[in-house]
């Protein structure tokens, strides 16, 4: 159980190196609840992988926020966000992300705010020498409300983004996003 102590913490799980050649590699996050992350004015993530972190496998989880969150900056929410500088070989199969409960049951994750925000289940940046899978994951029960998020052409919400790397999606076991 990863939620808050007495305040909502920005982050379920957080790893960063800070230098090449002393990567945090062949990490496992698995059979995690992770709930209630949330600062409004900023960027909150479940579970956020950062530079210098490689090989690690994230399974089995669920990721989800038990009340309704309002934004109050131009941000994003993540369930899992990997940004990894020299990061490969990611494994993120069989989670659950959204609803206000564990395996994206209960109410929907509520996310709101009068200006302009966005939610992605998945994002990714990681390199090209050995792929990263993305797989069996299910991201649904969400609810948001949202206006325009920054440059135009920029989706509000996403199950998945890849924004660099060689990243295999659904080829072992399709995505559900969406019900």
């Amino acid at each position: 159980q990863i939620g808050p102590n007495t305040s909502n913490p920005l982050y379920g799980i957080y790893a960063e190196t800070c230098n090449s050649g002393q990567e945090n590699d062949h990490n496992s996050i698995i059979g995690c609840n992770i709930f209630d992350y949330f600062i409004a004015n900023q960027t909150p993530a479940g579970i956020y992988i950062k530079n210098y972190n490689t090989d690690y496998t994230i399974q089995g989880n669920s990721v989800y926020q038990t009340s309704s969150r309002t934004m109050s900056a131009t941000n994003a929410v993540y369930g899992i966000y990997i940004e990894s500088v020299n990061g490969n070989n990611f494994t993120i199969e069989d989670n659950y992300i959204g609803g206000s409960a564990t395996e994206c049951s209960g109410t929907a994750w509520t996310q709101t705010g009068s200006i302009g925000h966005k939610f992605a289940g998945i994002r990714i940046t990681c390199e090209i020498t050995t792929p990263s899978n993305i797989h069996g994951n299910i991201i649904r029960n969400i609810d948001l409300t949202s206006t325009s998020y920054g440059a135009t052409g920029q989706p509000l919400a996403a199950g998945i983004i890849v924004l660099k790397g060689s990243v295999n999606i659904g080829t072992d076991a399709g995505n559900t996003i969406g019900d």
